[in-house]
């Protein structure tokens, strides 16, 4: 700050603003970095449909299940859901029904009255009272207890909630996204899970593809976290996929989307050269032995024609570069 007299005789204050501009040009830039915004990933024709089905469900205010596998994105969607929806200005909250004991969740999302329980000083409004008007997005909803599955069903049915220790309905306007990994229909046939729900629940089922079964978007997927870990690590590693993709897509991804995240996210991050290869890419769960020797003859050249001399030769080179190299 640096003082001057104006033209009136006022003092007057030059402020420089060099750093605040600097600051505003980070917060701009890592505003618009792809990573902070939930899209989908992939060219494939699962992904296609997926992002054509996420369109039309979107604007309206249908119940939506979102099934699959561990690690396949079903978060990633409810987002997408929630982001494209009429509601996209109104709160959202995510809930983890395994994560929170039966009696907490159904106070968690109803709320108590004073006195309820031992430790109910005071009357606790709910998610579902404090999302009114928004969108309230259940994951793993397969593990709920049948007390939970009947006070869901009365939300669904009427748009009605009733407090823990409480005896009069309150009306909400809440949007319910569920998703899980169970298969519901088995649920249902074992007695697991209520019918009604099922069917109040099941109006738009959206399936999402294990990672094996759509092993075309592998390519897409690891040039968008190299990007993403580049920006985090501040690091420029080259973004050519094509030098490990042999090796992602022989992996059977028992992770999904969520393993091969983690995998380049560890490959960026302790990379010492300019572009990643096979060296880099360790998996969080080891190929089976059956999976692992299939690689490994499918990575040596044959060499069954070839005199006893030259393979003795070739053996014998392996073992001193090894030594060499671990020394």
């Amino acid at each position: 700050m640096a003082p001057f007299v104006g033209y009136k005789g006022d003092d007057l204050y030059w402020l420089l603003l060099r750093n605040l501009d600097r600051k505003e040009v980070i917060t701009d830039k890592t505003s618009h970095l792809p990573v902070k915004l939930p899209k989908i990933i992939g060219t494939s024709k699962e992904m296609s449909n997926l992002q054509s089905i996420v369109e039309r469900v979107a604007r309206t205010d249908t119940t939506v299940l979102v099934s699959g596998e561990s690690g396949t994105g079903k978060e990633l969607v409810a987002k997408l859901l929630k982001i494209k929806s009429l509601r996209h200005n109104k709160p959202f909250l995510t809930i983890n029904c395994t994560t929170i004991s039966d009696l907490l969740l159904e106070s968690e999302l109803f709320g108590y009255e004073k006195g309820s329980f031992t430790g109910a000083v005071k009357q606790r409004k709910g998610k579902f009272e404090i999302v009114d008007g928004g969108t309230i997005f259940l994951d793993e909803i397969g593990d709920i207890s049948p007390r939970m599955q009947a006070a869901l069903l009365r939300v669904l049915q009427n748009g009605e909630m009733t407090r823990v220790g409480g005896h009069m309905p309150i009306k909400v306007n809440v949007r319910i996204l569920a998703a899980t990994n169970r298969n519901l229909t088995d649920s249902v046939k074992n007695g697991d899970f209520r019918l009604d729900l099922f069917y109040r629940l099941n109006i738009i089922n959206i399936v999402l593809p294990p990672l094996r079964d759509r092993k075309d978007d592998i390519f897409d997927l690891t040039t968008h976290f190299i990007q993403k870990y580049n920006l985090l690590f501040d690091k420029s590693i080259d973004i050519n996929p094509e030098k490990i993709l042999n090796k992602l897509e022989k992996y059977n991804w028992p992770g999904n989307v969520r393993e091969l995240e983690n995998v380049i996210h560890r490959a960026v991050l302790m990379c010492k050269n300019t572009s990643l290869s096979n060296k880099d890419i360790s998996f969080d769960m080891a190929p089976s032995q059956s999976e692992e020797a299939k690689s490994s003859r499918d990575d040596q050249k044959p060499n069954d024609d070839l005199p006893l001399k030259s393979i003795i030769a070739q053996l014998e080179k392996e073992v001193i570069e090894t030594k060499l190299t671990s020394g």
